[in-house]
Formats: C-alpha cells, structure tokens, sequence
C-alpha cells in the first residue's frame, strides 16, 4: 500500500469512526461555538474553540495538503479533548479521543515521523480494540497502519550502519536518531523564517496537554523513558546585558536562529514541569505567549519545577535561540544557565532599569508578577529597616527558604548604610547570616568572602572564623582551612573535631596515607555504593608529574624515578559524579546531533552537576577548563561566570569515567576478562547499564596505552567516588605512565576507531604486534566460543575438553600466522574453563600447566621468578596486569598445594602478596586475607612488595 492509499484509507477510518460515535452517542450535548473560516493562499483565520471545531480546520487543512499546520489543528483538538476528560465534562467518548489520536498518527505518517506516528497509532487502535472489538473494520484498519508505520521505521533503520545491529537498544536509538535527523534537515531549511504564530490560547492549551502527558508518565510506578534531542547548542558570552544587548519580543523570533545581540524579558505564566528540562509557558511585555525550555536549571533531575522555576517569575534570557520541536510547536530552548538572569527583588537594579521597558498598561501587572514571586521575602508586613530585612531572612532560613533567606539578606545590605557604626555592626551581622545561607546552597565562595570581609573588621569572631574554615574544607583547600580551624579551636573548644579532619585531609593530601579499611567497609555497608567520600587528593609529586607533550597530544603523566609495581601514583576525588541509584524512575537518552552521539541519564546528570559546581565556585572551573574539549579554538572565556554547555558536554564525553561494576560490568568482564574500564565516548558504552559516571580532573590527564602500566587495584579502583591509581609493573624515569581507554582484548581495528573520537592513532606495545593481526578469524573464533563452545560444555559437562582444545588449537593458529607471541588475549577465556574442566577430572598436572599458559598469554611474564625478585632485565618488556590474573595465580596456589609441590605454591602466593600490594595491602594484611589459601606453606614478602612499602614510608 502506497502513502496515498493510506492517506485515504485512514481518512475513512477517522470519518467512520466520527460518525459512529455520532449515531450511537450523539454529540448534541456538546456546546455550540461560532466558526469563522477564511481560507487563502497562505492562511487559515479561524476562532474555534471546540475540539470538533479545530478537526474540521485540520480536515480543511489536510485536504490542501497543509499537513503540518493540520496536525497542530489535531493536536489543539486531542489537548481539549483530554483536557474535557480530566474535567469530566461527559462530552467526549473513548472512541473521540481514538479517532483523534488516529487523524495524528496519518498526518505523521505523511510528514515522515514514523516513530511518533507509530506510538499514537497504537493508542487509537488501543482504544478501538477495547471498544469496538478486535474484528471491527476501524480497529482492522488501525492495525494496519500502525504496520506500515512499524514497517517504515524498520526501512529506515536498514539505511544506517550495521555497526551496532545486534544491539536491540542501540537500534531503537539509532531509529530514533534518524527520524529526528530527517526533521532537523527539514527545520534547518526554515533556519531565519518566521513560525506560524498560534494564539495565546492554543499556546496554553498546547502547554496543559503536554504537562498532563509528562505528569502522568512520571507518576507511574514503572521508568519513564524519555528521548532527548538536541540540535545545536548556544550560549551567551555578554555578562553586562543592559549595557550589550537590545530587547527583542516573542512576535520578532526567527525559527532555528540564535538572537545575538538581543535579550527577551519574560515572566512564567503556568506552573512548570520536567522531563530531561523544565518547561513552561511564558509571556514577554507585550502580552505574546511561548513555550520554553531550560535544560540544566536545576542541580538533579529529581529537583522539583515548581522550586527551581516557580509561577510569575520574572527573568531576562540573554541572547535566545528559537527552534522547532518534534512536538510541532516552536519553543525557546535554554541549555545554559548562565543566560538566565532572574530579576530577584525590587532593589534589584537591573529590574529598576528594565521597569522603564515594560508599557504602563502592563508595569502594574508585572509588579505584582514580581510581588508574588516573592511573596514569602515581601509578605506583609514589608520589611523597612535592615534589622527588619535581617529578622526576615531568619525566619525564611529556618524555614528551609534558603534561597530566599538570601535575597532578604542582601536587601538588608543594599540598603543598610556602612558610614555609621550601628549600621556596620548590623552589616556584619546580615554578611555572617548570608555566609551561613551560601554554605546551605553550597555556593562555598560566596560564603568565604562573606566571612573574611566580617574578620576585616571584626578580628577573632567565632562565627566568621567557623564559616571561613568550612568554607575553604568545602572547596579543598585543606591547608588554608586548617589555619581557620586552628584559630577557631582557641576560642571554641567544641571544634576539636573539625580541626582533626582538617588534619587528616592535610595529611593524606602530603603522604598518601588512607585508612583504606575503613573507607571500603563505608562502601560496602552502603546498600547502593553511591558515596561522596570525605577525602583528600593525592597526587605522587615525588614519582611522577604532568608534562606538556606536544599540540597532537597535549599533557601526559611521567615518571620522576624509576617506580617499582605496587606505587601508590594517584588518589582522586571525583571533580563530579553522578550515580544511576541516584536517578529515580527515570530513563533519559539525550542524542546530540552534532556530536551524533547518545547521552544516557548519568552523563545527562554528570553535565548538570559540573554546570552547577562551576556556577556555585567559579574558581574551580579554572582546572576543568583545562582539560581537552576536542576543539583548538577553545580558550578560557568560559571561566567567568559564563557556561559553555557544549564545551561541557564534549569535555564529559571524552574525559569521563564509569565508576562501578555492575550487571553490565560483568557482562564486559566475561566477553573482555580482566579488562580495566574503559572510559565512556562511544554510543554503545554511553547506552549502557552503568551504575555512575564521573569525571576526575588529574585522571584525565593520564594518556592511553593498550597495555598500561597502571591499574586501580583489586580492591581499591573506586572507593565511592574516589579514583586510585597504582603501578601494575617497573617504570622508569621517564617514562609515561599510561592507563586504558578501551579493553585490550577488543580487536585492533575496533580499538583504532574507537580511539578517533579521541583524535589520535595509538602505536603502543601492542598496537605495534598486532598490526595486520586476522582480525576477522579472531572475531570469529570469539563469537564461536560464546554461541556453539560454551553451550556445549554445558552440554557435554567434561566431555567437551577436546572441542575446548580443538578450539584453543584454532585461537592459536591464528595468532602463529601472524608471529604472535604476546597478549594472546583470545586465549584467556578457553585456556581458563579448559583448566577447570582438567581440575575437576583430578588432572591437578594438566590444570596446573593450563593455568600457566594463560598466565604468560595474558600478562607477558615469561620469568615469574625472575618478576618476583627485581631482575632489572625485565623492566624493558611490557606487561599487563588485571584481577582477572590475580584468580588465576591463586588457582595455582591451591593447584600446586595440593600436588604437593610447594615449592611451586609458594613460588605463586608470593605473587598473590604482590597483587594483593596493588589494592593497598601490605604482607601481613594480605596473609591474613588469604589464610586458608597459604596454610601449609611459608610465604615470604617479595622484594618489589618490599620496595614498595619503603616508597610509600617515603
């Protein structure tokens, strides 16, 4: 069937079924309404105000072949009939509604949104089905077209890339990604033209039906799913807006332009909602409504609208950009936060100034807009006196008014005059009370100036020394915070213990020593792991330091000295971090076309965050500034008081971390074992079931090796939302230390691609024995293991040993052919289960050999003996460590024990101390730890063991 024929198939539909709705419950109940109708060239005047009313004008409108202005027509009708449900004004039926979502979902099909048509296609013959019956010719036709549409979106899907076919979420996505590419197209051909401007009224009523929809899906006990797009991404550089920008009104606004050099005064009309963004409907001064968005306004996801962006607000956008939206309406979508300029109190000079723009028909509206606002900062009886403004703002902070409390403050200090002593003391006091509210809010600079500006005049006052000292803990610098708390404690006692955390964070920051014990017993008790810790930096300035490398690629990590394995290089708090656990019932992918990549809620959560902290304390912005962004052109205008979210986003993208192992954690682990976690840029990893993201500064600054000479440590990597870096072999002065971006054991040109997003070609150890590997017969062997080896083990139980050896026979032919001796990371797997399956026949000799060889295949330790005892001639051969390699040695600790041979036992255990030296144990603790594994054997610490604890003394 043909679109056309469609077209006139489901026309038939929706009048069959307009008119059995009439004949069997008539509509003479509904109101009467006037429609006036003047159709021309190029418009359609009409005052319908009924939903009948406005599927007559679409009907009109479709026949013309006006099919975008049609579907706002249907879509204004599907708003009055839901909201005329709600109400339940008893004028709609169910199969109204039906015919309505049905009408929708042709007119989508036409204009090519297969996938939107898709889903109200499915709630029409939802609806149909119930009413009229699985058989009847309506709900037959209706399933018809939800095929085609099904049908259309598989074909479009069949256009993209293969790449990602096996991935059934990735493909929803990728279907997605293209039906919102072919409406980009369309919309960038509208780029500079005027919208079709609706009433304020269909505007409002536009607004109501989307809220209602996004209310009921978040109400739901099930995840809401949401499908973000973003097209381009803007921001503002002008800070002085009055004195850089001229105003412009919502009638002047060009589709898909960015309106430089203008700025829209505007004031909330409707009680928001949220989605990926908060949304509203607002009004500017000349009385024209618009729908607008503000992604990023809100520190969490789980922030309430209402809070962040309450009714009547009155706020400035400064240079906005007006764009289409799927939805079929044009909205103003503000991605930085920094545009924003809310008028917060009549003192506010900017609202004086802009009093003076708005008409004196409206001035008196907007004054009361304002009033109500800030009807808990105003509420009668207004505050006069600084002392009043004072009382004022403690009861708002007792109240919880945080935000409030401090517009009351600064008020107070707006009119409170600083040539009388009277009025100086009484200033301290409102600048001690606000210090105390930035605290709250977290905005710890703010706080900080507040307090040192009370100790310039008033030395020694207990309240602006504790403010100071938590301020500077706050924004980690422990040393400064340290000379408060010491100064605090000789007046105040009871701070002893805030002056010994300060210590200890001083200490950890200079020595690196932790009391890891504890910090993971912290973690683990936690039901979700999703920690702040309370923790300092620690950065090895005695064994390894930043350099500039060159302009291809930038900064990287060297060793000082030489640096034995087991060196603690790193521990790192993470600059941001956002947790899944964290992020209730929501499911958001955030696709960004220019960077044709998906964002999933973590890294959607993680670019708030960073927004927010860089807002709250523009100094630490400095530091993330600085890291690669992937544009040249990119300097640090960014860093005052302006936010650059698309600087932001691609700083994430390609510097972030996931954090935890979890299901998908292990799913990497078994088809990729003992591979480090790779950081997250790709579609298919940014899709996946993480448990958080993060970005840590100093880690960032760690170049890429396929096999790096660092690890995270069995039982450290992270701890909450600390990052630690530890030595996995000897590197010497020198030399980069390196950690990985991507698994080992994925294929090189898989990795090569991969590693594009980062803009460079790796020609690491590995790269270089791997160049011209047979790629494909790996891939093959590997699928081959997963789909048809390991069933049959399962199958076969021990019998399948020789399939396992034909198998390992074939990884290994492969890996011949091309003179490969080294990380034969294919043969882990097979080598590891074919040894279990030797162990559990009682062939303890065989296992024992099996394990030995995987040993070597995965690590490049050919001498273990040589590797426990320091031989120097080993240093210049690459090695690899992960945990994987620590539950093999410990096989054959158990394996050689109980062949008697302990010797050899004794040979491995050491090298399990080693390993166990990695997570930060030392000997004793790690004896200790695996007790049972060394009965009956007499381990001696290893001297690279040793080594290292003399490092760490040091």
């Amino acid at each position: 069937m043909t679109t056309s024929e469609l077209t006139i198939t489901s026309s038939s539909c929706a009048n069959t079924s307009s008119s059995w709705c009439s004949q069997q419950q008539g509509i003479g109940s509904k109101k009467k309404c006037s429609l006036i109708e003047v159709v021309g060239n190029s418009s359609c005047v009409r005052a319908a105000l009924s939903a009948q009313d406005y599927e007559y004008v679409g009907r009109t409108l479709k026949a013309k072949g006006r099919y975008q202005k049609a579907l706002v027509k249907f879509r204004n009708a599907l708003a009055i009939r839901v909201l005329e449900e709600e109400e339940e004004e008893g004028i709609n039926t169910p199969t109204d509604t039906a015919a309505t979502y049905q009408a929708i979902a042709e007119l989508l099909y036409i204009v090519g949104q297969y996938d939107e048509s898709l889903i109200q296609g499915c709630r029409a013959a939802s609806i149909f089905h119930k009413v009229l019956g699985e058989h009847h010719p309506i709900t037959v036709q209706c399933r018809t077209h939800i095929t085609l549409a099904a049908s259309a979106i598989q074909g479009l899907a069949n256009i993209t890339t293969a790449a990602l076919e096996d991935d059934k979420g990735t493909n929803e996505i990728c279907q997605l990604f293209i039906n919102m590419q072919q409406l980009y197209d369309t919309t960038s051909n509208r780029r500079g033209r005027k919208p079709s401007h609706l009433t304020n009224e269909e505007l409002i009523q536009h607004y109501r039906f989307l809220k209602k929809q996004a209310e009921q899906e978040l109400n739901n006990d099930a995840f809401t799913f949401i499908h973000s797009f973003v097209f381009d991404l803007h921001h503002s550089k002008v800070k002085d807006f009055l004195n850089s920008l001229s105003p412009i009104y919502v009638q002047d606004l060009l589709l898909e332009t960015c309106h430089k050099g203008s700025y829209l005064l505007l004031r909330t009309v409707e009680e928001p909602y949220r989605m990926d963004a908060i949304f509203s409907a607002v009004e500017d001064t000349q009385g024209s409504i618009a729908l607008v968005s503000f992604a990023n306004f809100s520190r969490t996801l789980a922030d309430s609208p209402i809070a962040c962006l309450p009714r009547n607000t009155i706020f400035v956008i400064k240079e906005p950009y007006f764009q289409f939206t799927p939805w079929g309406v044009p909205m103003i979508r503000c991605e930085s936060p920094s545009d924003v300029v809310p008028l917060q109190h009549f003192q506010d000079e900017n609202y004086k100034r802009l009093l003076n723009t708005i008409s004196s028909i409206r001035k008196n509206d907007w004054e009361k807009a304002l009033c109500e606002s800030c009807d808990c900062v105003y509420a009668s009886p207004r505050p006069q006196s600084p002392m009043d403004w004072k009382s004022r703002g403690n009861d708002l902070y007792k109240r919880r008014f945080i935000k409030d409390a401090v517009r009351a403050y600064t008020i107070g200090l707006s009119i409170c005059s600083k040539e009388e002593s009277e009025d100086t003391k009484l200033g301290n006091l409102l600048m001690l009370n606000r210090s105390a509210a930035f605290l709250t809010m977290g905005k710890f600079e703010n706080a900080a100036k507040d307090a040192l500006c009370v100790l310039q005049s008033m030395p020694g006052n207990i309240k602006a020394l504790s403010r100071a000292a938590r301020s500077f803990y706050n924004l980690r610098s422990f040393p400064l915070a340290l000379l408060y708390f010491e100064e605090l404690v000789v007046l105040d006692p009871s701070s002893q213990a805030d002056l010994a955390l300060c210590r200890q964070r001083v200490q950890e920051e200079s020595t690196g020593q932790y009391d890891w014990d504890s910090l993971r017993d912290i973690v683990e008790s936690s039901p979700t792991k999703a920690l702040r810790l309370d923790v300092a930096d620690y950065f090895n300035s005695d064994a390894i330091e930043v350099r500039y490398i060159s302009k291809e690629k930038g900064r990287g990590v060297f060793a000082k000295r030489d640096i034995p394995p087991g060196t603690l290089l790193l521990v790192c708090k993470a600059f941001a971090v956002s947790f899944a656990s964290e992020i209730k019932k929501k499911v958001i992918t955030q696709i960004h076309f220019k960077e044709n990549k998906a964002h999933d809620s973590t890294m959607v959560q993680l670019a708030t965050s960073v927004i927010h902290k860089i807002l709250d304390c523009p100094s630490l912005g400095k530091e993330f500034y600085q890291l690669w962004s992937g544009r040249e052109e990119d300097d640090d205008s960014s860093v005052n008081d302006v936010i650059d979210c698309e600087r932001i986003y691609q700083i994430n993208r390609l510097n972030s971390f996931s954090t935890c192992e979890t299901a998908e954690g292990i799913k990497m682990a078994k088809n990729y074992p003992g591979s480090p976690r790779p950081s997250l840029s790709s579609l298919e990893d940014s899709l996946s079931n993480k448990e958080g993201v993060g970005l840590w500064i100093m880690s960032s600054y760690f170049n890429h090796s396929c096999v790096p000479n660092t690890t995270e440590g069995e039982h450290l990597g992270f701890v909450g939302d600390v990052m630690v870096k530890v030595s996995s072999c000897f590197i010497k002065a020198g030399e980069e230390v390196t950690i990985a971006y991507v698994p080992p054991v994925v294929n090189p040109e898989e990795r090569q691609q991969r590693f594009q997003q980062y803009g460079f070609t790796c020609k690491c150890a590995l790269c270089k024995i791997e160049d011209g590997l047979d790629e494909k017969s790996l891939a093959d062997l590997h699928n081959k293991f997963i789909d048809e080896v390991t069933p049959s083990i399962h199958k076969f139980g021990l019998n399948a040993i020789p399939i396992l050896k034909t198998h390992v026979a074939e990884i290994k032919k492969v890996y011949a052919k091309h003179g490969q001796s080294k990380f034969m990371f294919h043969l882990i797997d097979p080598l590891c289960v074919l040894a279990l399956l030797y162990k559990m026949q009682k062939r303890i000799k065989e296992s024992m050999d099996t394990y030995e060889k995987a040993f070597v295949y995965y690590s490049n330790i050919t001498n273990v003996d040589a590797y426990l005892n320091n031989d120097e001639r080993l240093n210049d051969e690459p090695m690899y460590y992960s945990p994987t390699l620590q539950l093999v040695v410990e096989q054959l600790v158990l394996g050689y024990r109980d062949l008697g041979e302990l010797h050899q036992a004794e040979k491995w255990a050491r090298l399990v101390i080693l390993y166990e030296s990695f997570g930060g144990l030392d000997p004793v603790a790690a004896r200790k730890k695996h007790f049972e594994l060394f009965q009956g054997l007499h381990v001696q610490p290893t001297p690279r063991a040793l080594s290292k604890r003399k490092t760490r003394m040091l």
